[in-house]
């Protein structure tokens, strides 16, 4: 293995994670091989593909890991991937949970406290209105404003546009 003072070591670090968003910003996103096993592919070969393991520790087989022994750009793309992808399914499903809940909440206030108010008749079918106790205000509630559409399925849509 390669010895390196620590000034170099951060150097080349910071570096390796500004790599390793550039694989992802490309859209080169790492494919799930087995269980902490991920396939990276090379940004300057085309035919060229990396494996990446974490059992225990991260390992790859590129060259600059091999020599090093440091977090090269294609451990650090699929450590940010997992990330990501842990952030968006959380995200999903706190959107999902909200959309499904009966609670109706006041879109000014946020209060739980409201009395249905009469329906609302639109192009889309019968809405029902509700009144907020706390401020008075009536309005119908939307998880997506100003869109005509159903909501779920534009939240669907945008999830599947997002997952790639």
């Amino acid at each position: 293995m390669y010895r390196i003072g620590e000034v170099e070591r951060k150097n080349l670090e910071n570096l390796r994670k500004v790599r390793a968003f550039a694989i992802l910003a490309k859209g080169n996103m790492p494919k799930v091989a087995g269980k902490e096993i991920f396939i990276v592919p090379s940004q300057s070969d085309k035919e060229k593909r990396y494996t990446v393991s974490h059992k225990g520790k991260w390992e790859c087989t590129c060259p600059d890991f091999q020599k090093t022994g440091l977090h090269c750009k294609h451990i650090q793309a699929v450590q940010m991937w997992l990330k990501l992808k842990e952030n968006i399914d959380a995200d999903i499903l706190e959107l999902k949970d909200e959309m499904d809940t009966k609670i109706i909440r006041c879109d000014r206030c946020g209060s739980r406290n409201v009395i249905k108010r009469g329906k609302r008749k639109t192009k889309h079918g019968v809405r029902q209105r509700y009144e907020c106790k706390e401020c008075g205000r009536r309005f119908t509630p939307e998880p997506i404003k100003q869109k005509k559409a159903n909501t779920k399925l534009i939240a669907l849509c945008m999830d599947l546009y997002f997952e790639g």
